[in-house]
């Protein structure tokens, strides 16, 4: 009888142990969760902290171009940033961003209207932004903080109001 007991006694323990084990699982994986729950708060504020700052480089970009702002272009773009579009013919245009800004100097002062349609901050120092020019144009732009500043690395663009022989953007 004492070892039907003793066998009792450990099938209790080992239940009372295995409820403590699930237990301490639980609380493992509530912290866990809390935790990553923090630390994707901490990343969401860390996010719209640094939002303002993309903005500023995508309108330098656009207000660049429709003042003729040298000095906003070049806070804006990266010195190794390019345009890309596909022409009429499928083809990939390649366009160096010191010869696109060259270019956007020669223009005369307009007014246009430009929006962001949406802007995605991915982990890490890189975000992404659509931007509609004008109704003439969709802007997907590739920014990078470097050395503490936002700037475009990347813009392939789609003609959305204008024939595909119009002038590249």
């Amino acid at each position: 009888m004492s070892l039907l007991s003793s066998s009792h006694r450990c099938s209790s323990n080992g239940r009372s142990s295995s409820a403590r084990l699930s237990r301490l699982r639980f609380e493992s994986l509530c912290v866990a969760a809390l935790l990553g729950l923090c630390l994707s708060v901490s990343d969401a504020v860390a996010a719209n902290d640094e939002m303002p700052a993309i903005r500023a480089a995508v309108f330098d970009y656009f207000e660049g171009v429709n003042e003729v702002d040298l000095v906003r272009l070049e806070r804006a773009f990266d010195e190794h940033a390019a345009l890309k579009s596909v022409d009429h013919s499928g083809a990939l245009v390649v366009e160096p961003i010191a010869d696109a800004i060259d270019r956007w100097m020669q223009g005369e002062p307009a007014t246009r209207s430009g929006k962001i349609l949406s802007m995605e901050l991915a982990d890490g120092p890189v975000a992404r932004v659509v931007f509609d020019y004008d109704g003439a144009y969709i802007d997907f732009l590739s920014l990078a903080k470097l050395k503490g500043q936002w700037k475009i690395i990347d813009k392939v663009f789609i003609r959305t109001g204008l024939s595909a022989d119009g002038p590249v953007q």
